[in-house]
């Protein structure tokens, strides 16, 4: 949990600063289906994340998504990761 996104008033990032309503509406998305609220998300929720996007895919290559995104190798998607994985396919 040592990269934990610190979640703040809709419309600002952690710093204060203004974010658009591209990030805002990506930054709801990310917590709902952060499910255990570490900040990150794993394979499991990954999956439910993009399938709320209408892209099905099973637990393989959910791995296979968060490994190529999972720019520090942690295992876990972090927000800015999250961010541009959803901004790539759409």
């Amino acid at each position: 949990m040592a990269n934990a996104v610190a979640f703040t008033p809709q419309g600002t990032a952690p710093d204060g600063t203004l974010i658009d309503d591209d990030t805002v509406e990506l930054l709801d998305m990310f917590k709902t289906f952060d499910s255990n609220n570490s900040g990150d998300m794993d394979a499991t929720e990954l999956r439910s994340a993009l399938d709320s996007l209408g892209i099905a895919i099973d637990s393989d290559e959910a791995n296979e998504v968060l490994a190529k995104v999972d720019e520090d190798g942690s295992g876990r998607i972090e927000f800015h990761e999250f961010c541009a994985l959803v901004r790539e396919l759409r």
